[in-house]
This record gives C-alpha cells, structure tokens and sequence, in this order.
C-alpha cells in the first residue's frame, strides 16, 4: 500500500493552509495559470465542482503533475506543511510499504483459522501524528 501526504493530511484533518485563492483556473502546457504566488515543489488543495479535487505537489513547471489541458471555476489553497509533517509522512510512507496490510500473522489447517495483523500505519503512528490532529478540516476534498 502507498500512503502519500495527502492520505496522512486527510487522517488528520490538516491541510497546514496558509491562503486562498478562489476564481477561474487554467491547466496548459503543463502549467497551472493564472500562476503568480505558485512556485515548483508547492503544496496546493484544489476544490470545486468541476475541479481537480486533491491534493498536490506542483512539478517543476508549477503544474500539477499528470493533469493534462482543463479548466475549471473553484478554489485553489497553498499549503504550508512543516518539514517535519513532510519527514514524518515520509517514516510512515516507508513503513507501509515494508508492512502491507493486512499482514497474516498465523495460520491453521484443521477447522480453518487464520490471524491478521491489526496494525495499521494510522494506529502505528497515531502518537507522532497527534499533534498534528484537528477536529475539523480546513479544506473539503
């Protein structure tokens, strides 16, 4: 399973939004216009009806990576996660891909039985994670 840093923003209900920005998007060329306050490697959460909804890391056009010609009327959000939100996602990205889920732990043959593992990268990182926990999203994606 991969986990991406929106799948550990959306557990936590935290987007770390700094502003705004609400009007009428374009996506050519492999840039997101009108593309002023948008630089490479920002984070951004896009709504709307008729929107790309998600999260994304702009590319190093200031696109957003495998979104081709569009355009759309909605909200575009820059986020600021801390570095060590991002580092974190990282630990739990590479947690989940050493232990897939779910795991069978043990096996029986005579009236078939069988264990899971319960653990999950949500409960396995739910201490580290807590700080960063809001009751209410910011962003409705």
């Amino acid at each position: 399973m991969t986990v991406k840093v929106s799948d550990v923003m959306r557990h936590v209900r935290n987007y770390f939004v700094r502003a705004a920005h609400s009007g009428s998007w374009t996506h050519t060329a492999g840039r997101l216009s009108p593309g002023e306050g948008f630089a490479p490697g920002m984070w951004i959460a896009v709504t709307g009806e008729d929107a790309p909804r998600g999260v994304f890391q702009l590319d190093e056009q200031g696109g957003i990576p495998g979104l081709g010609e569009r355009s759309w009327q909605g909200v575009i959000c820059i986020l600021e996660p801390p570095a060590d939100f991002l580092r974190l996602c990282g630990d739990i990205g590479c947690w989940a891909a050493a232990n897939p889920d779910p795991a069978v732990t043990a096996e029986s043959l005579g009236d078939y039985r069988q264990s899971r593992r319960a653990l999950t990268w949500e409960s396995a990182f739910a201490p580290a994670l807590h700080p960063y926990r809001r009751m209410y999203p910011e962003v409705e994606i």
